[in-house]
């Protein structure tokens, strides 16, 4: 029987990253590019969706070239949760996504607050009425942005954005859906009440999909450009967090996980969910899990490894040109050229 191969896609914050896969999970080849995030005004950060597929494709290009292969089964996806990108039917990009750590949307969850029961919304959606949420982004551009949301035809996250560029369908699963402030975790469903309350139309949202449904095909177009000669399935991955969770076999109760990408994350799964006061109060979400009938949820610090990279760019940008010329990983250089001893989080940094 021939041997089947996955390209695995991780599309974070601060980087982008493609993994090729053998049938036994060895990894074979691999991609990693980096990209800005602008930060101009407070609480701002917004980022260049096009741009991001475009070093996405790269990344793919390479880690076929360097796996050797010439033919995929399937290739699937994670993203960074949170972010709102709007589009027009032909899924234009209309405005910069506006990223999770993105605290401008303060005001509209205030008003919320004053106008509806914030309780009943965790109960609801298990999620805590706060700015980084995409609902709470989506209500920021109907307020503040309304020449752009008069144009949008739907408000989607990277995951829908990624998936139409691959050839797809522009679908959303339920990882990321539930941790939207959106969803109903009880009805499995965009919660038609809770949206009415924000102001938001269901028809500017998705069509939901399970992780794991096939929703596509790769476009015969970039499967040529990648190095590929035939067009592999397409997969619906999940939010980032369940995926470092199940890649790390975190798939049943008492167990967590302590990861460093843009931001360091624990992690934790559970068989159902929990809404009580006490995970509302102190902000942590409940949402559904990439492994079925498990949900998740996490705390966070923003400050991970994008503190690492903004050290790294300040004060060892010498280094960092000099490891560009050599064709290397920044701290792979920066160890053997100083003899430090330190982790290698430059492939996590999302």
């Amino acid at each position: 029987m021939d041997r089947a191969y996955l390209l695995g896609l991780d599309v974070g914050t601060t980087g982008c990253k493609t993994v090729v896969f053998d049938q036994e999970g060895r990894e074979l080849g691999r991609g990693y590019r980096e990209y800005p995030v602008f930060c101009k005004e407070p609480f701002q950060a917004e980022q260049n969706p096009d741009a991001v597929f475009r070093l996405l494709a790269e990344s793919m290009q390479e880690a076929v070239k360097n796996a050797g292969i010439q033919n995929a089964a399937a290739v699937s996806l994670s993203v960074q949760g949170d972010a709102v990108i709007p589009v027009d039917r032909s899924y234009e990009v209309l405005h910069p996504a506006v990223l999770g750590m993105d605290y401008r949307p303060e005001k509209q969850c205030e008003k919320y607050r004053e106008e509806f029961d914030e309780r009943q919304l965790y109960e609801v959606t298990g999620q805590p009425l706060h700015p980084i949420n995409m609902m709470a982004k989506i209500m920021w551009f109907l307020d503040e942005r309304p020449e752009i949301s008069e144009k949008a035809w739907r408000f989607i996250t990277y995951e829908e954005f990624i998936f139409q560029r691959l050839g797809g369908e522009p679908v959303l699963d339920l990882t990321m859906a539930s941790r939207s402030m959106g969803y109903s975790l009880e009805e499995g469903k965009w919660s038609g009440q809770i949206l009415e309350n924000m102001g938001i139309s269901e028809s500017l949202l998705s069509p939901l999909v399970k992780s794991g449904d096939v929703i596509g095909k790769l476009s015969s177009q970039l499967a040529d450009r990648i190095g590929l000669n035939n067009r592999p399935l397409l997969v619906a991955g999940c939010h980032d967090q369940p995926a470092g969770a199940l890649g790390a076999g975190v798939i049943d109760t008492r167990m967590a996980l302590d990861s460093t990408g843009t931001a360091e994350v624990l992690s934790v799964t559970f068989p159902e969910p929990i809404l009580s006061q006490s995970m509302r109060d102190s902000f942590y979400s409940c949402y559904v899990h990439a492994v079925p009938g498990q949900y998740f949820s996490f705390a966070h610090m923003q400050t991970g490894g994008i503190l690492q990279q903004w050290y790294r760019d300040q004060f060892g940008y010498r280094e960092l040109e000099e490891a560009g010329h050599l064709n290397m990983d920044f701290y792979t250089y920066a160890q053997r050229m100083s003899g430090w001893s330190f982790p290698d989080i430059s492939a996590a940094i999302f």
